[in-house]
């Protein structure tokens, strides 16, 4: 189990950036992952210690299932490569 004590350093709270069409709620696949990984590697290399996508702004309950996977796995993949680096 995790504990306070477990946790250190510095979040990085992200919104989930979208496409041109996020706004509209008919819209699919509105995650601009191009935008999510340029900000994840910034955040990565400024020295953060977590990302926390979908955070800020409470933006996880309106992605559909799709948008959901893309907004998490891009940055678990460049969390996990710079951990390997």
């Amino acid at each position: 189990m995790v504990s306070a004590s477990d946790l250190h350093g510095l979040i990085g709270m992200m919104p989930a950036f979208t496409t041109e069409e996020g706004w509209d709620p008919r819209a699919k696949n509105t995650i601009n992952v191009s935008e999510v990984e340029r900000s994840v590697d910034r955040a990565i290399r400024d020295g953060m210690n977590s990302v926390a996508p979908m955070a800020s702004s409470g933006e996880c309950y309106t992605l559909l299932w799709e948008e959901f996977i893309t907004l998490t796995d891009a940055p678990s993949r460049l969390c996990a490569n710079a951990c390997r680096s």
